[in-house]
């Protein structure tokens, strides 16, 4: 099953979770919930990913309906590893 999702080069965009940029003063509320979640590390990590990675990820995956989940398996360091992504929030 393939994937119709573009890519699009604003995908690979870090968010900016400084409260000292003016601009930001208006989401404190929506930065305080934010930090609670591990999704905070995920969207202000900036990590190099290539076009072809995503590719790679989304000719090998595969929807779990039961589950709701999305398996993939990606290739690191020569080994084969697989990837689940699912819908849960982990509460630190």
């Amino acid at each position: 099953m393939a994937s119709n999702v573009l890519f699009d080069p604003l995908h690979n965009t870090c968010c900016v979770y400084d409260r000292e940029i003016p601009k930001m003063a208006g989401f404190t509320g929506i930065l305080e919930f934010m930090e609670r979640f591990p999704i905070q590390k995920a969207l202000s990590n900036q990590r190099l990913v290539f076009r072809s990675h995503i590719k790679r990820f989304w000719e090998k995956e595969t929807y779990d309906e039961a589950n709701k989940t999305i398996n993939s398996v990606v290739r690191v360091n020569g080994k084969d590893k697989p990837i689940i992504i699912t819908e849960r929030l982990c509460v630190k």
